[in-house]
Order: structure tokens, then C-alpha cells, then sequence
């Protein structure tokens, strides 16, 4: 062997985590989702009751929207449009918000996707 010949020794494999941890990363990662989905029912049921109730349904409302866009700015304005347009508004107020996290922005911007997503769908298969 030469001086510039290195040696090299195989790794040792490392220790497998304890039956502890490895239950406290599911654990972490259970809770994870769930507000995942706590952000998704409680979107849900607020699009699916009290704003049904005061706008009639978003296929209806955005509707009158886009109408009332389309006049407005000479362009045709879709459901889908104002959808993402309520989504935008919602950022950009987020954007410049002086506190930290803002719980019912995402709420609202979760239930606007799902009502661009019904209108779009709906759109799409007329």
C-alpha cells in the first residue's frame, strides 16, 4: 500500500430508534393532520351552512359577482375568477398583517378553494 492509499472502514449502521420515539414522531404526525382537518370542517361548515344561508349558493353568488365584475372591468370575469380573487384578497391582507399567525384567514381561504373548486367543477361538466 501506498502513502496516498486511504483506508476506509464501513460506517456503522446507525442505532434504531426507540419504540418511544418512534410512538412520539406518529403521535407528532397524527396531530399534524388533524389540524389539517380541523382547518378543512371547520371551512366546511361554514361555507356548507350560514353562508348558503346569506349568499345562496356559490354557483349563484359568484355568479352575480362575475356578472357584476364583467361590467365593471370590460372583461369577462368567471366563477372560478372570483373564487381566486377573494383567495388573492386574502393574502394580500395577510401580507400585511403587524400580528403573527391569523387563524381565520386560512379557514377563509381553505372554504374559498372549496367553493372555486365546486363552481369549476360544475362549469366543467356543462
Amino acid at each position: 500500500m501506498s502513502d496516498n492509499d486511504t483506508v476506509t472502514t464501513p460506517a456503522a449502521p446507525a442505532p434504531a430508534p426507540s419504540a418511544a420515539a418512534a410512538k412520539d414522531k406518529t403521535q407528532a404526525a397524527q396531530e399534524t393532520v388533524e389540524l389539517r382537518v380541523e382547518a378543512l370542517r371547520e371551512a366546511a361548515a361554514i361555507i356548507s351552512s350560514d353562508r348558503n344561508v346569506q349568499y345562496g349558493p356559490p354557483e349563484e353568488n359568484f355568479q352575480r359577482i362575475a356578472d357584476l365584475w364583467s361590467l365593471l372591468f370590460g372583461i369577462p370575469i368567471t366563477q372560478e375568477d372570483v373564487a381566486m380573487a377573494f383567495v388573492a384578497t386574502k393574502m394580500a391582507r395577510y401580507m400585511n398583517r403587524s400580528s403573527g399567525f391569523q387563524r381565520d384567514t386560512w379557514i377563509d381561504i381553505v372554504g374559498y378553494a372549496g367553493c372555486g373548486y365546486e363552481v369549476g367543477m360544475k362549469a366543467s361538466s356543462k
